[in-house]
């Protein structure tokens, strides 16, 4: 029973180092045999594809509880030789070794997924100011080689849809990242104090919750959904001009009854003006008929 943990430990160790960068390159891609890391991302790839499936997320403790760890190290070797796997006829209903596997591929990395070299850099980042801190976190995400931040996106994903079932499953964010804080956040010199450092639990929490703002790529747009837009678009433009055409006729023709209304009020008081023109030219008449009357009354006293 010895000879064998041995021989799974070992054959667990070369599966790891097989699939983990040694280095990396300034362009920012991980040194190493492409299709070894190829099968790395194979075995998050089926371990995450079928917590999805089998709805991992209402697993109550899930990353927290272990697994059956020689279930685990069977499926394990079958990986590291390159055997194709089905994790559906193996684990079928078995959440938390699907889980344990995952765990134990991080964990088992010679270089952790975040990586040696970045590690004061992922500190800054969390120590930076608040309105600082989303930019900080997206350059060191940025610098990672594509291996690992490909993994990280996925791990990440996953995980910030746990925590948004954490009323069913009990692992909220923070839990979570005293999970994965330890597997994927780790100094060259790390003792027993440093692995419960707050925060490298800060890292792995914050970028757990704010996985939408930090992961997240603009999507190519899609032509149909481009085409359907401009339609809708269009029928809106043609339906408003519509509208204001009507509106614009209706104008025009409260306009025409107004001019058509002032030119009768102008019409009105010219008649207005002639009828004053009238009555003054027959005020004055009157005024010479009544001194004729006055002149004609005098003469008659007179005699």
């Amino acid at each position: 029973m010895h000879r064998r943990k041995r021989s799974v430990s070992a054959t667990l160790h070369r599966m790891v180092d097989a699939v983990t960068p040694s280095g990396y390159h300034s362009s920012g891609s991980a040194i190493g045999p492409p299709p070894m890391q190829v099968q790395g991302a194979l075995i998050v790839e089926d371990c995450i594809k079928w917590l999805e499936t089998h709805r991992g997320v209402e697993e109550e403790g899930i990353f927290r509880i272990s697994g059956e760890k020689l279930t685990i190290d069977s499926i394990a070797i079958r990986y590291a030789k390159g055997e194709k796997v089905s994790l559906e006829q193996i684990c079928e209903g078995k959440h938390h070794d699907v889980a344990g596997l995952l765990k134990q591929f991080l964990r088992e990395m010679k270089d952790p997924l975040l990586g040696f070299e970045f590690y004061d850099k992922w500190m800054a980042a969390y120590q930076a100011p608040e309105e600082a801190q989303v930019q900080q976190f997206q350059n060191v995400i940025e610098q990672l080689p594509n291996w690992n931040r490909s993994i990280l996106k996925r791990l990440m994903g996953y995980a910030h849809e746990v925590s948004l079932h954490s009323q069913q499953n009990k692992m909220e964010s923070s839990n979570l990242a005293i999970v994965f804080a330890p597997t994927l956040l780790r100094g060259r010199t790390d003792d027993a104090r440093s692995v419960l450092n707050d925060d490298r639990r800060g890292v792995i929490q914050f970028m757990i919750e704010q996985y939408a703002t930090l992961f997240m790529e603009p999507q190519e747009p899609d032509p149909v959904l481009l085409a359907q837009q401009l339609e809708s678009l269009r029928e809106q433009v043609a339906k408003q001009q519509h509208i204001f055409a009507q509106e614009l006729l209706a104008d025009q023709m409260d306009l025409q009854r107004a001019e058509e209304l002032l030119d009768a009020m102008h019409k009105r008081m010219r008649d207005i003006d002639k009828e004053q023109q009238t009555i003054n030219e027959s005020l004055v008449q009157l005024a010479e008929m009544e001194a004729q009357v006055y002149n004609y009354f005098m003469q008659f006293n007179s005699v």
